[in-house]
């Protein structure tokens, strides 16, 4: 075809390949080296083809059958006039040297070619699918390739010889690291307990789930892994802290630890308050209704006063006027205890004036 005779040959360098004589010097030469393919596998090393035959011309075009393990039966072709052409001979494959992170710039390796005067042109795929414009020797991957393999395709060209595109092997998943801007914060009162409730702080990039871990004087708190955290009486003194770990799917997890706050006793909290019932008469007995708090007091006292002076301290109830109290308005305090809060005392209102018999 062309002034040329093309067949298929073999060899113990090139193994099945496709052959041409010049016209003139009837020296032989190899068109299409189809023994090493365009294709690397998994490993970067190229799968062998073991069948090369049923040369036919066509319309000017060479076909030829070729066959491999990995790819079965394929047909390929020569285009004239190109087709006279020697190819150019890929002798090491382009690779993609460097860990693939976020961010940071892979720069290709085209590999060993011949002839040496070859130039190259790139084209860089993400799960082999061309990256949109990433036509150049360098590629940085962003957000979106996080989690996935990168490709570069270099193709080939020398004067005087068809061009040829090998495809390097791809590179590990490209790894983003979670980044945390602003710190952890804990809201609430920090006081025995009370509930504090964890802010995550500021991340990039969006997106992520958190868990949380509560310490209390640098020690983690067993069963603490939710965003709120009641505050028990071994926190009373002491500071307290949240850890927040981000996470999202072929992404670093990364974590940050809040400011420290302080812990101080707990408070009652008063939902019915005390009241002084009985006639203010000497001789007769007042009492006392406590009322109610929360959390309930360990311990709980009654403090009887005249005119606001104390006159009696104790745990019962109730009060018996005598005749120092005539002309005076008595009330109770209720002093009330517990361990990691603050005392509370809860005072009534006061009777009228106590009369005499």
């Amino acid at each position: 075809m062309g002034g040329r005779l093309y067949y298929v040959g073999s060899d113990d360098v090139h193994g099945g390949s496709l052959w041409s004589t010049d016209a003139v010097s009837e020296t032989p030469f190899i068109v299409e080296d189809v023994d090493v393919s365009d294709r690397a596998d998994g490993r970067g090393s190229p799968a062998l083809y073991e069948q090369v035959d049923q040369l036919a011309a066509v319309g000017g075009n060479l076909f030829l059958a070729v066959g491999d393990s990995t790819h079965g039966l394929e047909l390929w072709s020569t285009a004239a006039p190109d087709a006279a052409l020697p190819r150019t001979v890929n002798v090491t494959p382009p690779s993609v040297p460097g860990d693939p992170v976020l961010g940071s710039r892979l720069t290709a390796s085209p590999g060993e070619w011949a002839p040496d005067a070859a130039t190259f042109t790139y084209q860089w795929l993400v799960d082999d699918r061309p990256a949109g414009g990433e036509t150049k020797s360098t590629f940085t991957p962003g957000e979106g390739v996080v989690g996935h393999r990168v490709r570069v395709r270099v193709t080939a060209s020398s004067p005087g010889h068809r061009t040829r595109s090998i495809t390097s092997a791809p590179t590990e998943p490209v790894e983003g690291d979670i980044v945390n801007r602003s710190r952890p914060r804990i809201t609430g009162h920090a006081r025995v307990g009370s509930t504090l409730t964890a802010l995550t702080g500021s991340w990039t990039p969006g997106h992520l789930s958190y868990s949380y871990r509560w310490y209390i004087h640098g020690q983690p708190v067993a069963g603490a892994y939710r965003r709120t955290f009641k505050l028990p009486l071994r926190a009373n003194g002491r500071q307290v802290t949240v850890r927040v770990t981000a996470t999202r799917p072929d992404w670093s997890s990364a974590r940050a630890v809040s400011s420290a706050r302080a812990v101080g006793p707990g408070s009652f909290r008063v939902t019915r308050r005390p009241t002084v019932s009985g006639t203010p008469r000497v001789g007769s007995h007042l009492r006392a209704s406590p009322g109610t708090v929360t959390p309930s007091p360990e311990r709980t006292r009654v403090r009887w006063l005249r005119n606001g002076h104390i006159v009696s301290i104790s745990y019962a109830l109730t009060y018996q006027l005598v005749r120092a109290d005539i002309g005076a308005r008595m009330t109770a305090q209720i002093v009330r205890t517990r361990p990691g809060y603050k005392t509370l005392i809860t005072p009534t209102a006061p009777t009228t004036k106590v009369v005499d018999r």
